[in-house]
């Protein structure tokens, strides 16, 4: 079953060079065609399956192979151009590369991982709140696409870093809920500078919800009248089998300025993982496991 998979941010893609994205054993070539559409192209020329995500964006916006200048048409990977064909000579027909839908919404480049595109189904919600202070980026994580969905769920602190704040990994608010849609678990939080003590009442409520099979999460910092604080939104993609792509969007409340800022730490906290239990771990692996 084909998946949508968030691999880049809209403004990483642009009609200067393309741009190369690994999921798995899966490589494609992301360019802007003539109207600006994002075009996903199999990263594999058709003549001697050189990487053509090394080669160059064309005036007539075709990717072109950097070994022997074939052009390729982003809409089909139909070959448009050989240099060494004589003036009366045509392309082949059968010259072409696999492309793959692309959809391009919320901010993020999403990519389906199925050559056949009839099989996309509906594009991911990854919208933000409208808070005031926006932030994104993307990082290379040591840590496997799954492994990291899972230490969300159980230890979110050890991924991502709230300035400011404290997510509270050991106190759950209430108990996880498995839904359709896929897995949320509440955390108590509260500021970074309060003392580590038993409290009734936490100004905060971090709140992590991760999709079925682990590949999106969503944030949020939520006050205590369950208001929107700081948000933040994360496209998981595997690199190779101990790599995660991680790319985000974070939005915080205007009115707080710099004291508060949510972004994935370049470093999983170690510790914090080692202490994590399994309590979204196991949920999200029954998700997937039940399909």
């Amino acid at each position: 079953m084909g998946q949508w998979w968030t691999c880049r941010l809209s403004g990483e893609v642009g009609r200067v060079e393309p741009c190369a994205v690994r999921n798995g054993h899966a490589q494609y070539a992301l360019f802007r065609d003539e109207e600006g559409k994002v075009r996903a192209l199999r990263d594999e020329c058709a003549h001697r399956r050189a990487p053509i995500s090394l080669g160059r964006i064309t005036r007539d916006c075709h990717l072109q192979c950097p070994y022997h200048g074939w052009e390729y048409r982003g809409s089909d990977g139909a070959c448009q151009r050989i240099p060494n064909l004589g003036a009366d000579e045509k392309v082949p027909r059968a010259y072409r590369v696999p492309t793959y839908a692309v959809a391009e919404q919320d901010g993020f480049v999403h990519i389906w991982d199925e050559a056949d595109k009839k099989t996309a189904e509906a594009i991911p919600d990854l919208s933000l709140p409208s808070l005031g202070s926006d932030d994104a980026d993307r990082n290379l994580v040591a840590f496997p696409r799954l492994s990291l969905a899972a230490l969300l769920l159980d230890a979110p602190g050890a991924v991502i870093r709230v300035k400011g704040v404290r997510i509270l990994n050991d106190h759950l608010i209430g108990d996880p809920i498995v839904g359709p849609e896929g897995i949320r678990i509440d955390f108590a939080a509260s500021w970074a500078g309060t003392a580590k003590r038993a409290q009734t009442d936490y100004p905060f409520l971090f709140r992590v919800e991760a999709n079925r099979i682990g590949n999106r999460v969503r944030l949020q910092l939520l006050d205590a009248m369950r208001s929107p604080v700081a948000a933040a939104v994360l496209g998981l993609t595997p690199v190779k089998r101990d790599y995660t792509s991680l790319v985000w969007r974070a939005t915080v409340r205007a009115d707080l300025g710099t004291r508060i800022t949510i972004r994935p730490r370049n470093t999983i906290q170690a510790q914090l993982a080692a202490d994590a239990g399994e309590r979204g771990s196991l949920l999200l692996l029954r998700e997937i496991e039940t399909g």
